[in-house]
């Protein structure tokens, strides 16, 4: 179709980036109740963890190889089907913005020009904690 936009080809992060090397940069952490929506003809299944167990959004699920300085945020973020009820209540959607939108910024006016994908977690950490984000 002429004239229509054209979507980015994406490349996943692999184990070399250094995003992708820190499964544990988490961006947020939650313990709301997940629903896991299933095809037509069965039922939901809802989960509801115990008190004192938490699942965490990491850093990387927001950002790809290539192309490097894009972010994502919202239901675009990278999930497995299971993993997307993690992130469907407004708080959760809130951090993964804020935590989006910091990266981008950051990124965008580091002297050092690293694009999204590579720039340090630490430093998008201690900005959104300075923002006062509730990290877990």
């Amino acid at each position: 179709m002429r004239g229509a936009p054209r979507t980015p080809k994406c490349r996943a992060l692999d184990s070399q980036s250094p995003i992708g090397q820190h499964p544990g940069m988490e961006i947020k952490a939650s313990s709301f109740k997940l629903r896991a929506d299933v095809p037509e003809g069965r039922k939901a299944i809802s989960y509801q963890l115990h008190q004192n167990i938490a699942y965490a959004i990491p850093l990387r699920s927001l950002v790809v190889a290539s192309p490097q300085n894009l972010v994502f945020v919202g239901r675009g973020i990278s999930a497995t089907h299971e993993a997307s009820a993690a992130f469907r209540v407004t708080p959760i959607a809130m951090a993964i913005g804020q935590a989006g939108g910091t990266l981008a910024a950051l990124s965008a006016l580091d002297s050092e020009k690293r694009p999204a994908n590579v720039f340090p977690y630490e430093l998008v950490r201690a900005r959104l904690l300075a923002d006062g984000a509730f990290l877990g």
